[in-house]
């Protein structure tokens, strides 16, 4: 854990700020982890200061969409997958 940025998966430490591009995973939106949108835009202001990163969405099964993140946060890109089960 690395606080003010999260988990990571290497021993070097990131730096957050003032970052080109932000990445919004669609985990967030799910209902269960009571995340809102209004914090997440908190946080890419509170490391983007004056710039303004793009900011991409990537996302499973329209959460964004279902949860109304769409309309709150300024989507780049979005990148949407659909899943489906394929029987053996």
């Amino acid at each position: 854990m690395q606080p003010g940025i999260g988990f990571s998966v290497m021993n070097e430490k990131g730096d957050p700020q003032n970052p080109d591009v932000v990445v919004v995973l669609g985990g967030l939106a799910m209902p269960k982890f009571g995340c809102v949108p209004e914090e997440v835009l908190d946080m890419i202001q509170e490391i983007s200061g004056e710039q303004k990163p793009k900011i991409i969405g990537v996302c499973f099964m329209n959460i964004f969409e279902r949860a109304g993140w769409e309309k709150k946060i300024p989507f780049n890109t979005l990148i949407d997958t659909t899943l489906e089960t394929v029987a053996k």
